[in-house]
């Protein structure tokens, strides 16, 4: 009987040696490679509106993560700032004119402390919308985004 404590002991202890300490990742600096990545590579009817908002599960994003997106130079507003236009079908700044867009980002599934995949998807109106998921990857010290699969269309 000791034996086989001593054996789950050490089965316990080499187990809990080889899993990833998952909660190191900082969600926000992937959240921002993902806005820059989207921004930057085939999405310029995004990056060409008036207004972009950015939606986080459908909440808004933190007034860090709105900063740090700043700092970084993409001029974005928090989802609450927009409202559905009934009459075009589109996104729209609640009180401003000019076209708008949505960057959604629904989920984050940590792989490991170096890989992440994102549900993410953009919002421009009824007949202008995509749901997509990227791999980020942590490289020398940064978050990039390495690919992205668009899932559907509209």
């Amino acid at each position: 009987m000791r034996l086989v404590f001593q054996f789950l002991v050490v089965v316990l202890i080499c187990g809990c040696a080889h899993t990833k300490d998952r909660s190191k990742v900082d969600l926000n600096q992937v959240r921002t490679a993902l806005v820059l990545y989207v921004l930057n590579t085939g999405f310029d009817s995004l990056g060409k509106a008036d207004h972009l908002f950015l939606s986080l599960d459908g909440s808004d994003p933190s007034k860090e993560l709105v900063e740090e997106l700043r700092e970084s130079g993409v001029n974005i507003h928090p989802v609450s700032k927009s409202k559905y236009d009934d009459t075009y079908g589109t996104v729209a700044h609640i009180s401003k004119l000019g076209s708008a867009a949505i960057i959604q980002i629904r989920g984050i599934k940590i792989i490991s402390q170096r890989k992440v995949k994102v549900d993410w998807g953009h919002y421009k109106g009824n007949v202008n919308a995509s749901g997509s998921t990227a791999t980020a990857r942590m490289k020398n010290g940064r978050w990039l985004v390495t690919k992205s699969r668009m899932k559907w269309i509209s």
